[in-house]
Order: structure tokens, then sequence, then C-alpha cells
């Protein structure tokens, strides 16, 4: 395996580098070259330009990015609190990779940070708005715009907070001080953690507006908010990250989220024919001033209660207000003697009662459900005694689940290394079955590495990328040889890797794995798992360990180039292997 794993990083690594080389452009700034204020960046499609910019009859000139169409709108500044005065700015990208703006003296008003590069760096002015600086051998981003955010927001940028041992990074909106002075103003848009991800608004110290909680597809506080069916809003979350975006749901517009000087925020969307036009407006008209009332109350009119409530009735015909109270719950009944159904410790694993997952999970709750598969929904929860796991619930009407779950059961209750996942224990209640796992907080590898937008960089550095390839390549060999039982994954894919709070991989998901006798390395199976990572012995119903080592080897190349193997039409082992021969 460790051959195997050398083999990859000495052939394949070097055809990555090719593939990471950048087309040459007028959205490109070279390292050592200068823009001066007669020159500008555009992005390849032409939607974003950089370059310097005043305001009104301000003496005051700024380095910004701006829509190029229906008109020039900005939507990023370098240097608001440090402007140019007088003019005679120029934008230098250092050899180090350092983009230093300096006034018509040679002072340096607004700079980036210096980092490693093994080649020539470069600055790019993508068509998602973000200006960034890369290493042209490797394809490395040290630095982007939208980590350094101004008063607008674009589609597909993030509002929150990356914490990783390399990065330390907020992205929030701040508004600008007013038209013609785009300096920081007094009102920041934030994501709040400690509110359970919450959106809000701050003058200061003092928040002056809050969406209410995520739900896991909208904010309570707010759920007309996308109504419009214009964008769609995403919260992900995870120990070292939790981040807000938004996506367009319709190409024929543009759009911007902008924290105004006023203390509210705008939806703004353009047919490039036509100026900006707001058809969303945070908060809401009707929705009051942040605790204008105090606790114990409701703003309508400010009506609250004190002391003792009474002379509560019910009123016909929603006529009145709904009134919401929370009571102590009663103890729980004693559990009977001798209970075939209670928490029972069976060979290394537990026994759980259906009551006892369904509560963990909250019953099951929507705001729990981390995803869907094939043979049912996974859910988040949290035992009695505080310990995180991942519950896994099959589907009724799968039989085969519920087989394959079973399987699982057998599996992995005889194994134990730090590179599998963990199974706690299973609930089986008439027809239906639970699997109950230890919770991994940073999901799956295919999260991380490919995210959920293009022109943003994966948090994974290339150190992690290896150390995750050494546990992986670990945990297979334990299936394989060092387990005692000779087990085939065959379904390792990024999906089915997860990472725990110190970047650790375990291999999940063993519904597909398959028990086979030393003696007799082939067996002909009546059914395979998915194509995209399947060795092609698969396609004959045979398989051995080979078959994983196959798809640990495209695994390999997906972690090396960051792109999904579904993302050529013949696999990226094909689009690789015409590389190597070209």
């Amino acid at each position: 395996m460790a051959k195997l794993l050398f083999f990859y990083f000495l052939v394949v690594f070097p055809s990555f580098i090719l593939l990471a080389n950048c087309q040459q452009g007028n959205n490109t700034l070279e390292a050592d070259q200068f823009l001066n204020e007669t020159q500008t960046l555009v992005s390849l499609n032409k939607v974003f330009e950089l370059g310097f910019f005043n305001l009104s009859d301000s003496n005051n000139e700024y380095l910004g990015i701006w829509y190029t169409a229906p008109k020039k709108t900005v939507v990023w500044v370098a240097n608001g609190d440090s402007p140019i005065i007088g003019g005679n700015g120029s934008l230098h990208l250092t050899p180090e990779g350092v983009l230093s703006l300096q006034n018509g003296s040679g002072y340096v008003v607004w700079s980036t940070n210096k980092r490693s590069f093994k080649g020539p760096p470069e600055a790019a002015l993508l068509d998602s708005g973000t200006l960034i600086v890369r290493d042209t051998m490797t394809g490395d981003v040290s630095w982007q715009s939208s980590y350094d955010l101004s008063n607008t927001l674009l589609p597909g940028m993030y509002l929150g907070y990356i914490t990783l041992p390399n990065l330390n990074q907020k992205m929030q909106l701040t508004s600008w001080k007013n038209d013609t002075d785009p300096s920081p103003g007094s009102y920041v848009y934030m994501l709040d953690h400690s509110r359970l991800y919450e959106l809000v608004i701050v003058y200061g110290s003092t928040v002056t507006y809050r969406t209410g909680p995520w739900t896991g597809s909208h904010w309570n506080g707010m759920p007309q908010l996308g109504e419009a069916g214009l964008v769609a809003f995403q919260l992900n979350q995870t120990d070292v990250a939790a981040y807000f975006y938004y996506n367009s749901l319709n190409p024929a517009y543009i759009f911007r989220l902008v924290m105004n000087q006023n203390g509210t925020l705008s939806f703004l969307r353009s047919n490039l024919t036509s100026d900006w036009e707001e058809f969303e407006r945070i908060p809401p008209a009707n929705s009051g001033q942040f605790a204008l009332c105090g606790p114990n109350a409701i703003s309508q009119g400010c009506v609250g209660w004190f002391g003792d409530l009474i002379d509560t009735v019910k009123l016909a015909n929603d006529q009145g207000d709904n009134l919401y109270m929370r009571v102590a719950a009663p103890p729980p009944p004693p559990p009977p003697p001798h209970t075939p159904d209670m928490n029972v410790r069976k060979d290394e694993l537990m026994t759980f009662e259906f009551s006892t997952l369904r509560s963990a999970t909250n019953n099951f709750n929507p705001a729990n459900k981390l995803g869907e598969g094939q043979f049912g929904i996974v859910y988040k929860g949290v035992l009695n005694d505080g310990e995180e796991v991942v519950v896994k619930r099959l589907a009724r009407n799968s039989r085969e689940g519920i087989e394959n779950s079973k399987k699982e059961v057998t599996l992995l209750g005889k194994l134990r290394h730090p590179n599998l996942v963990k199974l706690l224990g299973y609930c089986v209640r008439e027809e239906e079955m639970l699997l109950c796992y230890e919770y991994i907080p940073n999901r799956s590898l295919d999260q991380l590495l490919f995210g959920n937008l293009e022109n943003q960089d994966s948090p994974l550095n290339w150190g992690m990328r290896y150390s995750i390839l050494e546990g992986i390549s670990a945990g297979l060999l334990y299936l394989h040889e060092d387990s005692g039982h000779a087990i085939i994954h065959r379904e390792i894919k990024p999906s089915n890797i997860l990472l725990d709070n110190n970047m650790v991989p375990k291999i999940s998901d063993f519904g597909l794995s398959q028990l086979f006798d030393q003696d007799n390395l082939f067996v002909k199976l009546c059914r395979v798992a998915s194509c995209g990572h399947m060795a092609p012995e698969l396609q004959k119903k045979i398989i051995s360990t080979n078959a994983d080592v196959y798809s640990f080897g495209v695994l390999i190349l997906e972690i090396i180039t960051g792109q999904r193997n579904s993302s050529f039409p013949n696999g990226l082992v094909a689009h690789v292997r015409i590389i190597l021969i070209s």
C-alpha cells in the first residue's frame, strides 16, 4: 500500500502541475508587474473589472472591483480606510507573491501577507468577482479578496469564519461611512455561532437585528426570505468553520447583498440592461427594532405580562394571538424490571432502546438530518450522557438495506482501528433497524475537498492531504490483512471518508463490505458498488482486495487534483492517462 501511495505521488502529482497552469490574459497580473491608474484587470467573461476609482468629486483614489454592467457598481474596496490622496497610485505584485498598493511617493498604503511559493505568483480577477493570488506551479491560492469583504456579498462568497492551524479568518460585511467615503462605517453583518448560527446586524457591540436560528433550510425568524425564488441560501458548519452563502437561481440576473449605512441590508438584482432593483430588505419594514419591548413581551404595541398569568381565554376563528408556554416535564416512569428492550452492552456493542435513539435525535427532527442515502436517513443526535452520535435509520421497506446493516453490525462490531468509524450499537424494532455511530465533527472528505462553490479553495493543504491518504491506506491495510477477517470495503470514495477534529480520516459505510476466504481470493457477487470508483473487474462481478486498491487509486487522484472523478466524461483516471501519454 505504501508503494502504491508513493507511485501515485511520484507519477500523477507532476501531471497535476500541468493541469494547474493558468491561461494568461488581461485578467491577470504577473510577478513584478505594476497596474497603474490608467489600467484595469477584466475578468474572462467581462463581468467584473479591477482598477482605480474616485467617488464623486473627491480627491481620494481607491483600488476596487466593480460590476461592469448595467453601470459601474463597486463591490469591493482594498484601501477604504487608506485612500491615495491626489492619485498616481499603482498596484504591484512582488516576486514573493505580495500585492502592494502604493501612492505616488511609493509609500505602501495597503498590502497582502507574504506566503511561500514553489512557482511564480500570479494575481487573477475571477468571474465570481474575487481577486486571488495563486502559485502558478501548484495552483494553491495564498490570498483572496472574498476573505476580506467590504460592504457587498456576491453569490458564492462566504459570510462566516474559518479556524485552521494555518488560517484564522472572519468574513463579514461592514457598511461604508457614506456614499463618498468607503471607509468602515458603523454597522457590521456577521454570522454569530454563539446564537446557533444566526445572522446578526451589529452596531458597535449592540445587536440591532437577528434572523433567528438556522433550521436547516431557513432562519426561523425570517421564513419568508428567499420566497421570490431568485436566490437559494445555505449554511454549512463544522468544528473548524461555519459560513453562510447564497447562489443565483436565475441566470438572467446578477445579484449583490449590500450592508447599508443606515443599518439595513438590501438584496439587489439587475438583468444587465436595467438599473439595480431591490427585491428584499433586511430587516423587513414591519419587523420593528430589535429587543424594543424587552423580555416577556411581543412587539404588537409592546404587550407583556408580569407576575401571574390570569384570564387567558381561547378565541374562535383565530382572532387572538398564540401563546406559548414552557413548563417542567413530568419525571419519566421507572423502567419495568427485566425489560428486553433496554440499552444492553453485547460483544462490545450496545443494543439501544428505540426511545433512546428517538430522544437523542429530537424525534428524528429534520433539523438534525445529516444526509439521506439509498437505504435510509442519517441524523445527528445527543445521548443522555451528552455524547454526540450519528443515527442511521433504515427505510422500513428496504429488506436489502436491513441485510446490509446487519452486515455492518457483524463487521464493525469486531473491528477496532483509529482509521475506521466506530459503531457504538444498534436497535431492532419489528421491521425497523437503526445503527448508532460515533459522531465525526468535520463530516466527509468530499465536502472539505471539493466544497460547495466554484472558485473557492479547499481548506486542505498538501500536508493535510498527504496525512489523510496515509490514514486511509492504514485503514485499508487493516481491513485487508490485519483485522483477522479479510474484509473488502467496495465503496472507497470521498463521501465515505469522515474526518475528526484532528483531521484524522475514518473509513465509514460498510453496507457493501464482503468477507472472503483467504484461500479463495476471488468471489463472485450478485451486486456491485456504484460505478464512480469501481474497478474494471467488478463489472464482471468478480472481486478481490484489488478492487479496493483501484478505488483508492481513484481517490488519490481526486485528493491530489481537487477534481471529482465524475467531472470528466470518461473519468479522472482516463483523463490523467491521456496527459501522461501526451
